[in-house]
């Protein structure tokens, strides 16, 4: 694992476990005196897999790379771009056994590092395949909206739609199951499944809503951010062969997309057009409306007058 040309991961930070929905994974995360934050993870079939790993930096810019089996990189600020100033990470399987065929290789997640990878790990990651070499450019887009009536949004920094949504799929376990699988208890405060009926039935309750499609997140009563990052991948693939596999994810310039939403009638062009109208007003002075009244009463006074001396006509 190397994060930056000739900088070993271990250098800049420490490894730790997290627990996914798909299992255990290892985030490695930066010490406070290093430039880097990476996270890396492993998990999804074989337990005795070797990782390696590194990332490349950029200018106040930050992202998560979940990768699991699996790894992680998070509130990395990158300073350098180009592919050779990248995340680069080695990994073999060496597990013949696997407990499901599906979930052969590893599972790489790009993330904002205030989301929850407890299941966008496994609903919004991508996959390398043992025997692959991937590279990985990374787009970055920044959205800044509106909070409306119609579109409300959290302008908290803290907030996360993701965190909410992890807590609202652990509710709807914990309310099928009685219990809690051991990667929820971080989530919300709920009893563990301490004997294996409960552990089979929470199992089965969150694979039904995950996988078979019967929880949906549009039901959560989660607000949207108003301000989010995405970290948009565009990767590369090449077939190398045998049981190991190389991911490099990178920058590859040290430019983002900025989109900002803004009230297409906004408090200065208001304050303009009633400015203008105040000026129109007070352009008219009372001299002005003394002389209109004026007029128009020698106007009424005239039209009566001739109505009244007119001469009697006689047929």
């Amino acid at each position: 694992c190397w994060f930056g040309r000739g900088v070993k991961c271990e250098e800049v930070g420490e490894w730790r476990k997290i627990y996914t929905i798909i299992g255990v994974c290892y985030s490695f995360r930066r010490r406070e005196s290093a430039e880097v934050h990476v996270v890396l993870g492993g998990s999804g079939g074989s337990a005795g897999s070797r990782q390696r790993g590194g990332l490349g930096s950029r200018g106040e810019m930050w992202a998560r790379v979940d990768f699991c089996r699996r790894s992680c990189v998070t509130d990395s600020e990158v300073t350098t771009s180009g592919l050779f100033n990248n995340f680069y990470l080695k990994v073999a399987d060496t597990d013949e056994i696997h407990f499901d065929p599906d979930e052969v290789g590893w599972k790489i997640h790009l993330q904002d590092p205030t989301d929850s990878d407890l299941i966008d790990i496994r609903t919004n990651g991508f996959t390398l395949f043992p025997g692959w070499s991937k590279d990985v450019r990374i787009d970055l887009r920044d959205f800044k909206t509106l909070d409306t009536k119609k579109r409300p949004c959290d302008e908290n920094e803290e907030y996360s739609e993701s965190k909410c949504k992890a807590e609202c799929f652990v509710r709807e376990v914990f309310e099928r199951a009685n219990c809690s699988l051991p990667y929820m208890t971080k989530v919300i405060p709920a009893p563990t499944c301490d004997t294996k009926e409960s552990y089979a039935s929470a199992t089965k309750a969150a694979n039904r809503l995950l996988f078979w499609g019967e929880w949906n997140p549009q039901v959560c009563v989660c607000a949207r951010q108003c301000d989010h990052r995405y970290y948009v991948p565009f990767g590369e693939s090449v077939q190398t062969g045998g049981n190991r596999s190389r991911l490099r994810i990178y920058y590859e310039d040290l430019t983002f997309e900025d989109v900002v939403e803004e009230y297409s009638y906004t408090i200065i062009p208001l304050l303009c057009d009633i400015g203008g109208t105040l000026g129109l007003l007070l352009g008219a002075s009372w001299l002005t409306f003394i002389e209109f009244f004026e007029i128009l009463g020698g106007y009424m006074t005239t039209v009566r007058r001739i109505r009244v001396n007119s001469p009697p006509t006689f047929k």
